[in-house]
C-alpha cells in the first residue's frame, strides 16, 4: 500500500495496491482511498447559533403576528357601523 499527498488540501491518501481486474485479467491501476481525509468523527455542534436562529425565527413570528393583530384592529376601526365602545355610550 503506498501513500500520496493530495495536492491544495495537506491530506495524505492511501493508494491500494494493483491488482487484477476479474473480467478482463487486465491490471488495475492504484486508486486513492475514497474516504482518507475525511474524519470519521462529528463536527462540534455550534449551540450558540443555533440558538440565536431559534430566538430569531421565534421573533419573526412574533412580529408577524402583531402585524396581524395590528391590521385587524385597524380594519375593525375603519368599518362604519359597528359600535367599539366599551362602555355602550354612543
Amino acid at each position: 500500500m503506498a501513500v500520496r499527498l493530495v495536492p491544495g488540501t495537506g491530506t495524505v491518501a492511501l493508494l491500494f495496491p494493483r491488482r487484477q481486474n476479474r473480467r478482463t485479467g487486465e491490471a488495475e491501476s492504484a486508486q486513492p482511498n475514497p474516504v482518507a481525509g475525511v474524519t470519521s468523527m462529528a463536527r462540534k455542534p455550534n449551540y450558540d447559533f443555533e440558538r440565536r436562529e431559534r430566538e430569531k425565527n421565534k421573533a419573526e413570528e412574533a412580529a408577524k403576528k402583531a402585524q396581524a393583530k395590528a391590521e385587524k384592529k385597524a380594519a375593525a376601526q375603519a368599518t362604519p357601523g359597528t359600535d367599539n365602545d366599551a362602555d355602550g355610550d354612543a
